[in-house]
C-alpha cells in the first residue's frame, strides 16, 4: 500500500510542475461545415485527447448528407526537439467513429464504402504559451479538422 501511495504521489507531483497540462479546442472541418470541440491531457511527454463534432454535407442540386456526427479519441506525443519552453509541438494519432443521418444524392454519385464508421486520424498541433492550434487529417476519408483553443 505505501509503494502504491508513494507512486501516486510522485506521478501527481511530477504532473503539477507542469505548466500547461490541459488545452481546450474549437473544432472547424471545412467539408462538412462542421463545429466541435476537443481536449487533450498532458502526461509529461505523451498524452491523450477526445473530440467530438457535428455538420452537414451539402452537395450539388440540393443533394445532402445530414448529421455527420464524429467522435475521435487518441493520443500524441510531444517532440522533444524544443527550443522554447513557452512553444510546443506535439504529433497526434487517433481513432475515430462517425455517424451518419439522413441523406439525399443520386444513386452511384457516392462510393457507399465511404459510410463505414471506423477511420484514423493523423495529426501535428502546437501551443505557443496560452494560444493552441492543430491540424488533424482522416487517412481514411480524406478530411481535414482544425483546431483553435487555449491553455489551462
Amino acid at each position: 500500500m505505501k509503494a502504491i501511495f508513494i507512486f501516486l504521489f510522485t506521478i501527481v507531483s511530477a504532473a503539477a510542475h507542469s505548466q500547461y497540462k490541459n488545452n481546450l479546442y474549437v473544432s472547424l472541418q471545412p467539408g462538412d461545415l462542421g463545429v466541435g470541440i476537443r481536449y487533450d491531457r498532458s502526461i509529461n511527454d505523451l498524452g491523450v485527447y477526445g473530440s467530438g463534432s457535428w455538420g452537414n454535407y451539402t452537395l450539388m442540386n440540393g443533394e445532402y448528407i445530414n448529421d455527420h456526427i464524429r467522435f475521435a479519441v487518441g493520443g500524441f506525443f510531444y517532440l522533444r526537439e524544443q527550443t522554447n519552453e513557452y512553444i510546443h509541438t506535439k504529433i497526434t494519432l487517433g481513432a475515430v467513429y462517425h455517424i451518419y443521418g439522413d441523406r439525399n444524392y443520386s444513386h452511384g454519385i457516392i462510393n457507399e464504402d465511404v459510410f463505414f464508421p471506423l477511420s484514423a486520424e493523423l495529426g501535428i498541433g502546437t501551443y505557443i504559451k496560452r494560444f493552441a492550434c492543430a491540424l488533424r487529417f482522416d487517412i481514411i476519408k480524406f478530411e481535414g479538422i482544425i483546431d483553435f483553443g487555449f491553455n489551462f
